[in-house]
C-alpha cells in the first residue's frame, strides 16, 4: 500500500464501475470483491498501473454521508498516534480506532472540509479462505 490511497464510495453500481475500469483502464483486481448478502460490494481493491484504488457501494444513511464520495485511507506505522494528532487538530471522529477482521487497525475522522480520512496500520495478513471466514463471522455481528 502507498501512504495515501484513494477510496471511492459509490451510491450504487460499484460492480458496474469495476467492469468499466477494467475495460477502460486495464484495471486488475487485487482480490475477489467482498459482497454483502444483498449483493452490494462491501470492499474491493483494484490496481491501475502501480496504484491501488479501494471502493465500495455506500452503506451510509443520508445523514451520515461525508462531503464527498471520495475519501482517503492513510497507512502509517502508528495509526493511534496519527489519529490522535488529527483529532487534536480539529478533525471529528466518525469511527473510533479499532482492530478489524481483515487485519488492519483503523479509525476514521472527518476534516473541517467534510472529507473522510481512514487512518490505518496493517497488523496481520489473511489468505483468501481466512478472509472469507472472518468476513462471514463479522457480518453475523452486524446483523447480515
Amino acid at each position: 500500500m502507498n501512504t495515501v490511497t484513494l477510496y471511492l464510495n459509490f451510491t450504487k453500481n460499484c460492480a458496474e464501475a469495476i467492469d468499466f475500469y477494467k475495460n477502460a483502464f486495464g484495471a486488475t483486481m487485487n482480490f475477489p470483491a467482498m459482497k454483502a448478502p444483498d449483493g452490494r460490494i462491501m470492499h474491493a481493491m483494484m490496481k491501475i498501473g502501480d496504484t491501488n484504488i479501494m471502493m465500495s457501494d455506500s452503506f451510509e444513511s443520508g445523514s451520515e454521508k461525508s462531503g464527498s464520495a471520495i475519501s482517503m485511507w492513510v497507512y502509517v506505522d502508528d495509526c493511534d498516534l496519527f489519529f490522535e494528532r488529527a483529532v487534536k487538530a480539529g478533525c471529528r471522529v466518525t469511527m473510533k480506532m479499532e482492530d478489524q477482521f481483515w487485519g488492519d487497525r483503523i479509525g476514521q475522522v472527518e476534516d473541517p472540509f467534510r472529507f473522510r480520512w481512514t487512518i490505518a496500520s496493517a497488523r496481520w495478513e489473511l489468505n483468501d479462505e481466512e478472509m472469507e471466514k472472518a468476513q462471514k463471522e463479522w457480518m453475523k455481528t452486524i446483523g447480515f
